[in-house]
């Protein structure tokens, strides 16, 4: 299929259509046809192929005739528009002209859209994927039927584009030179699928973390702040309490006075154990809470900050959180 030479070709047959069927000229248009002609052979010899161009169409529509499409069809080679002359000489090639020079212009014409055929750039389309019945292809915005094959074009750029349900579109200028061939080879890409669950843009857009676990790190901060200050104060009373009471000097005691010595030295070590854990739970909060986002899509969720609840475990020995978020 040649995408523009068909569809002039196709006005050109109406127009012989037109004149054959009892529309003849009349001999006042056959008077300007020729006139029209004269004056576009004197163009031509200035060198004016586009007025040239212009007075043979003129003449050629008052009165078809084989010489006035030759014409026609050399000019508009001359300014590059080879499926237009292309479709001009077809046009030409169907006339039956009864007078001895039309018949010679008319063989002419034949000889000539061979030279053009060559001429004339032309393009191809071969598809990969999908299947090509459902691609839908079109050049300079007209659509093309790559399954016939290469097809005539115009010289310059021309751009391709190809679509189909559920590819991306595929869209390429190519730059056509004369008497050159180009093939363009099309493989679409599905589509991405387009809107999902919802979970996607849910986690791309929070931003960050759940702050959740900076709410328990901290909570858990205070609380072994609040153990490290708690069994401070009363290990320093222990010690003051043992100290008078058992009359020790320079940090010297009883043996009777260890069990009391022993009960202040452990609160002692669950206050520092406290404060450890105090001050690790509060770094830790701060620290993911500025890696963290929005709670909002937590909350949506059914997990609430003020859920987290954080115990203290103290027995024989050890000193110990536990926790429900």
């Amino acid at each position: 299929m040649m995408r523009q030479v068909l569809g002039l070709a196709t006005a050109a047959v109406l127009t012989l259509g037109a004149a054959t069927a009892g529309a003849q000229p009349s001999w006042r248009d056959k008077a300007e046809a020729k006139q029209l002609y004269q004056q576009g052979k004197l163009l031509v010899r200035k060198g004016d192929f586009e007025g040239a161009a212009d007075k043979f169409k003129a003449a050629d529509e008052k009165d078809p005739q084989a010489s006035y499409k030759l014409e026609l069809a050399r000019m508009l080679v001359e300014k590059g528009a080879f499926a237009e002359a292309t479709a001009t000489l077809e046009a030409c090639n169907a006339l039956e002209p009864a007078q001895w020079a039309e018949k010679n212009a008319k063989k002419q014409c034949g000889t000539f859209a061979n030279e053009v055929g060559e001429r004339a750039p032309k393009l191809g389309v071969q598809i990969f994927e999908p299947e090509a019945s459902l691609v839908t292809v079109t050049v300079d915005g007209d659509t093309v039927d790559p399954e016939d094959g290469p097809f005539a074009l115009d010289p310059g750029e021309h751009e391709i584009k190809a679509e189909a349900e559920g590819y991306e579109t595929f869209s390429k200028t190519v730059e056509l030179a004369e008497s050159k061939t180009e093939t363009v080879e099309i493989t679409l890409t599905k589509a991405a699928a387009a809107g999902g669950d919802g979970s996607e843009k849910k986690d791309s857009g929070g931003g960050g973390l759940s702050p959740i676990p900076a709410y328990v790190a901290w909570g858990v901060g205070a609380v072994g702040l609040g153990l490290g200050i708690g069994f401070g104060v009363s290990a320093i009373q222990t010690t003051n309490q043992v100290l008078r009471d058992y009359g020790c000097e320079n940090n010297e005691c009883p043996a009777e006075a260890e069990d009391d010595l022993d009960t202040a030295k452990l609160n002692g070590n669950i206050s520092t154990a406290g404060f450890v854990i105090g001050f690790t739970g509060v770094v830790a909060g701060t620290v993911l809470f500025l890696f963290s986002g929005d709670d909002e899509d937590e909350k949506k969720e059914g997990v609430e900050a003020d859920a987290v609840v954080v115990q203290p475990m103290i027995g024989p020995g050890f000193l110990g959180l536990q926790g429900q978020f």
